[in-house]
Parts: C-alpha cells; sequence; structure tokens
C-alpha cells in the first residue's frame, strides 16, 4: 500500500471511530435521560436529579432536559442547583415558555427566592424576542386548528372512561368531521411552506403539524411521513412524535409496529394492550434513540404489565 493510501484509510478509520463513539454517547445519554424520567415519575426527585446531573456530563443537554432537571433539583429542594440549570436553559439557550415556567408547580419552591423575579424577567425577554421571528397569521391560525383537534378528543377520553355509547358515537362524528377539516387546512400549510419548524411558528403550532397529520387517513399519513422524517433531521420535529407516525404507518401497512407506541383497547374487559412489535428484546434500545422512555414505563401508565415473554404470549 502506497504512502497516500495508507494516510487515507488511516483518516477513514479515524472517521468511523468517531462516528461510533459518538452513537454510544448519544445512546448512552438517551438512557440516563429515560432513566431521570422515570425516576421522577416514581417521585425520587433526589436520584432523578443526580441521573440528569451525569447525563450532562456525556452531553451538553436539550433545553427540554435541562428544564427537567431543574425541576427533580427543585422538587428534592436543592434550589441553588435548581436555578443553575434554569439560568443555563434561559441565558444560553433562550428558553421562551413564560406560560410554562411561571405556573409550573414544580417550581413552587422557588418562588419566594429573589432571584425568581430576575429569571422570569430573561424569559419574558427571550419570548419577546422569539415571537418576533415567527408568522403571526400562521400562529393564529394552527392555535385554532389544534383547539379543535383537541376539543372533542378530552370529551372523548371521559365517555370511553363512563362507557357510553351515546356520547362516543356522538363524538365520533364530531372528531372524523373536524379531522377532515382541518387534515386540508395543513395540507395547504406544508404543500406551501414544508414543515415548519418552532423558530417560525412555536412549539404548539409545531406539534399541531404533527397532531392532524397523525389524526389523518392511512394515505395522508404515508405521503407525509418522509416529510417528518426529514424534518427531524433537520431539527423542525420531535423524534418522539416522529415514532408515534412511524407505527401507526407501519400498523396500516400490515407490518409491526417499531417503537411500541400504538396500543389498543378490548371492548368487553375495557383494558388496553400493545399492538404487535417488531423485535421487543431490542425495543428500548429503538425508543431510546428516539427520546422516548422504555416501553415498561410507558405501559405502566396504561394500566399495562409488559415484559418480553407475556409481549409473545
Amino acid at each position: 500500500m502506497k504512502p497516500k493510501q495508507i494516510i487515507l484509510f488511516n483518516l477513514i478509520i479515524v472517521v468511523i471511530v468517531v462516528q461510533l463513539r459518538g452513537q454510544e454517547s448519544n445512546q448512552f445519554y438517551n438512557e440516563l435521560i429515560n432513566k431521570s424520567h422515570s425516576l421522577y415519575l416514581s417521585k425520587d426527585y433526589k436520584r432523578s436529579a443526580l441521573t440528569y446531573s451525569k447525563a450532562f456530563t456525556v452531553n451538553p443537554g436539550t433545553s427540554r432536559d435541562l428544564y427537567n432537571a431543574a425541576c427533580s433539583w427543585a422538587l428534592s429542594k436543592q434550589l441553588d442547583s435548581s436555578f443553575y440549570y434554569l439560568f443555563k436553559v434561559t441565558n444560553e439557550m433562550k428558553y421562551h415558555n413564560y406560560e410554562q415556567i411561571s405556573s409550573d408547580g414544580d417550581l413552587a419552591l422557588l418562588q419566594d427566592d429573589s432571584r425568581w423575579p430576575e429569571l422570569l424577567a430573561i424569559v419574558k425577554l427571550n419570548k419577546l424576542n422569539v415571537e418576533k421571528r415567527y408568522n403571526v397569521v400562521l400562529v393564529k391560525q394552527l392555535d385554532s386548528i389544534y383547539e379543535s383537534d383537541q376539543k372533542y378528543r378530552q370529551q372523548f377520553v371521559t365517555a370511553i372512561e363512563r362507557n357510553d355509547t351515546k356520547q362516543i358515537d356522538y363524538l365520533t362524528s364530531k372528531i372524523r368531521r373536524t379531522d377532515s377539516i382541518n387534515v386540508e387546512k395543513i395540507k395547504s400549510i406544508l404543500n406551501h411552506f414544508g414543515w415548519l419548524g418552532p423558530e417560525s411558528i412555536g412549539e404548539r403550532g409545531n406539534s399541531t403539524l404533527f397532531l392532524v397529520i397523525q389524526h389523518s387517513d392511512v394515505k395522508t399519513r404515508q405521503y407525509y411521513l418522509p416529510m417528518m422524517r426529514a424534518a427531524v433531521q433537520d431539527k423542525k420535529a420531535s423524534s418522539k412524535d416522529l415514532a408515534l407516525l412511524e407505527d401507526r404507518t407501519a400498523l396500516n401497512q400490515g407490518k409491526k409496529q417499531i417503537y411500541g407506541s400504538q396500543l389498543g383497547r378490548d371492548d368487553k374487559t375495557k383494558k388496553y394492550y400493545l399492538l404487535p412489535l417488531e423485535d421487543p428484546a431490542n425495543v428500548d434500545k429503538r425508543r431510546a434513540k428516539m427520546g422516548l422512555i422504555p416501553i415498561a414505563e410507558y405501559l405502566r401508565q396504561w394500566g399495562i404489565t409488559w415484559s418480553i415473554q407475556t409481549n409473545k404470549n
């Protein structure tokens, strides 16, 4: 092998090794974040906070993860640590969700601290600066679509719990009609602008694009799935949302779901169950890559006890 070929070969090896290490690092980070979230849900706030801190030694962290770490630190009564992460996410990442932080019960212990008004002032300024870049017309339109998408679904859940068949039938009709109207509006936006990110339509506007496509017909979901995949690559859509769309689309095609997000409900027992899942043994690895919590933790929220063996059965 000639000297130039040796150098090129060595460079290729270095690049491959760096990429593999980066993938391993991201996977380890996601595993720690998921563990932190699970500990938070079980109200083990101190261990949750410490696990978040460990994750940030692997990866600087996202705005959402840093905010959640601050919540765990606040709930474990470590106010200095909580303020540290809140100021970090506010100053460095320009966190701007004023409505969330000002009403978040997890942060109640911080509100009597002299640092709290200063923090809120920065968040409010960030919010004003971000909203200057918004497409105001689209934000208003998407807010209206979001409200109509959720309105009858919230009532539908209550009707299901009460087993009110008359109300279920009524709401099902309302939901179908509303979805058919909303999907045409969203298709028009996507076809004209592409998949817009939170920087131009806000977090809720961005979520609305996904929700309406997720609630649309089979052909529409299949058509816009590649666009959402590209949007996730460009950091204009949520990988968690994409996982849900991937699963629903796979099931529609007669395949097994990939991430285990989709559930069925037994009409007789009124209990939920997991729909067919591909390669259950490795599902948590796939979920971690998408930023999802472990499947057992997710299913527990629906009253489902899960293991690989029970899934096979």
